[in-house]
C-alpha cells in the first residue's frame, strides 16, 4: 500500500495564517500602525477630549474588524453574511475616526477599506459602495476644511484608494489565473502519466499472453514428445533424455509462474497518475493512500476515476478553504472506490454544478456511483466507486 503526504509550495500549516498574515494584510497592519503613531504625535493622549477618546476607540475597532474579516474568510466556504457586515462596520469606524481626528492621517485608513471592499464584493458593487463612503468623507471634510482643501484631499485620497483597489483586484486575478494554470498543468501531467501506465499495462498483458500461448504451448509439445521417446525401450535409460524432460518440466513451471505474476498486475494502476496530480497542485497538504490491489480493468475506468480526483481536488482548493486533504483509493469487493475528503468548511445545502454533474454522469455510464457528503461545520467528503469490470 502506498501512503504518502505531499506538500506544495503554497501549503500552510494553519489555514487562518493564510488570511491573517498574508503580505496584503501585513501591509494593512503597517498602514494602521503608521496612522496610529501619527495620531499619537499630533494628539497626545493626555490632552484628549471626549471626542478624541471615542476616535481612539473607533481606530482600534478598525483593526479588530480587519482581523475579524480575515477570520471569517478563513472559516467559511461561501461568503458569509458576517463578511459584508464587518465591512460595513469597518466603514463606519473609519468615517467616525476621521470625524474625531480631522487633522491627522486618518483618511489613509480609507485605502485599507478600499482593498477590503474590492476583495469582498463584485466590482460594480464595490465601486458604488466606495463612492458612497467617499461622499460621506467629503461631507465630513466640509465641516473642517475649506472647499479647496476638501477637494484636494478628496482627489488625493480617492486616487490612493483607486490605486490600492486596482492593485489588489489585479493581484487577485493574477493569483487565480496562476492557480488555474497550475491545476491545468497538473491535470495534463497526470493524464500523461496515466497514458504511460496504460501502455505499460498493455505491454504486460501482451507479454503474458505471448508467453502462455507461444512458449508455453511449444514447451508442452516438447514435453509430450520427450515422454513418448522415454516410453520407447530403446531410450528409457538414456540420461540425456531424462535431463531434457526434467528441464522442460522446470522451464514450463517457470513460465507459468511468470505469467501468473504478470497477471497479478493486469489492469491500470492509478498511483503514478494521482501522485503526479497532487505533486503539482497548489494548495494545502495532501495525504495520498492507495491500496496495492486497487487496479482498474481498463483505461476508460481509470481515466474516469482520475477525472473525479481532479474535479474533487480542484473544488477543495477553490471552495473549501481546507488546510489538509485526504485522497484514498481502495478496493471494495468487486468495486474500486475513490474517496476525497478535506478539513475545510462545507455547506449545509450542496448544489451540483457542472463539474459534479459531469462526474456523476461519467460514473453512471460505467456502472459506478457518486456520493457527496457536506455539512455547514464539516468538510466535504466525495466518494466515487466503479466496478472492476466496467
Amino acid at each position: 500500500m502506498l501512503n504518502t503526504t505531499l506538500f506544495t509550495e503554497s501549503s500552510t500549516p494553519r489555514n487562518w495564517r493564510r488570511w491573517l498574515f498574508n503580505p496584503l494584510r501585513l501591509a494593512a497592519y503597517l498602514v494602521w500602525i503608521a496612522v496610529v503613531l501619527n495620531t499619537l504625535l499630533d494628539n497626545p493622549p493626555r490632552l484628549w477630549n471626549l471626542q478624541q477618546l471615542f476616535g481612539a476607540i473607533f481606530t482600534v475597532s478598525i483593526l479588530l474588524s480587519l482581523i475579524a474579516t480575515g477570520v471569517v474568510r478563513a472559516n467559511t466556504t461561501q461568503r458569509s453574511w458576517l463578511e459584508p457586515l464587518l465591512i460595513l462596520a469597518q466603514s463606519a469606524f473609519t468615517l467616525a475616526s476621521i470625524y474625531c481626528f480631522p487633522s491627522s492621517m486618518q483618511p489613509v485608513l480609507l485605502v485599507i477599506l478600499a482593498v477590503q471592499v474590492i476583495l469582498s464584493f463584485r466590482p460594480a458593487v464595490a465601486l458604488a459602495f466606495l463612492l458612497f463612503v467617499n461622499l460621506i468623507f467629503a461631507w465630513i471634510g466640509s465641516y473642517y476644511w475649506s472647499r479647496g482643501g476638501m477637494i484636494v484631499s478628496l482627489l488625493a485620497y480617492g486616487s490612493f484608494q483607486a490605486f490600492a483597489a486596482l492593485t489588489a483586484y489585479y493581484a487577485r486575478r493574477a493569483e487565480q489565473a496562476n492557480t488555474e494554470l497550475l491545476a491545468a498543468n497538473a491535470q495534463l501531467l497526470s493524464t500523461r502519466s496515466l497514458l504511460e501506465e496504460s501502455a505499460r499495462s498493455q505491454e504486460r498483458l501482451k507479454l503474458s499472453r505471448e508467453l502462455h500461448d507461444v512458449a508455453g504451448h511449444k514447451l508442452t509439445a516438447l514435453k509430450l514428445n520427450l515422454q513418448l521417446l522415454l516410453r520407447n525401450a530403446v531410450f528409457t535409460n538414456v540420461e540425456e533424455l531424462q535431463s531434457c524432460k526434467q528441464l522442460a518440466d522446470e522451464l514450463l513451471d517457470d513460465i507459468r509462474a511468470v505469467v501468473s505474476e504478470l497477471r497479478k498486475y493486469d489492469g491500470v494502476d492509478l498511483r503514478s497518475a494521482l501522485a503526479t496530480l497532487i505533486a503539482h497542485l497548489p494548495g494545502p497538504k495532501i495525504h495520498l493512500n492507495i491500496a496495492n490491489d486497487s487496479l482498474l480493468a481498463d483505461v476508460q475506468s481509470a481515466e474516469t476515476l482520475l477525472r473525479c480526483a481532479q474535479e474533487a481536488l480542484t473544488n477543495a482548493l477553490r471552495h473549501s478553504h481546507a488546510s489538509e486533504i485526504w485522497l484514498d483509493l481502495q478496493r471494495d469487493g468487486e468495486r474500486v472506490s475513490l474517496q476525497v475528503r478535506d478539513n475545510g468548511h462545507g455547506t449545509a445545502q450542496l448544489n451540483f454544478g457542472n463539474g459534479l454533474t459531469g462526474m456523476r454522469e461519467r460514473l453512471q455510464a460505467l456502472g459506478g456511483e457518486l456520493r457527496v457528503l457536506s455539512g455547514a461545520n464539516t468538510g466535504l467528503t466525495l466518494t466515487a466507486n466503479i466496478p472492476l469490470q466496467a
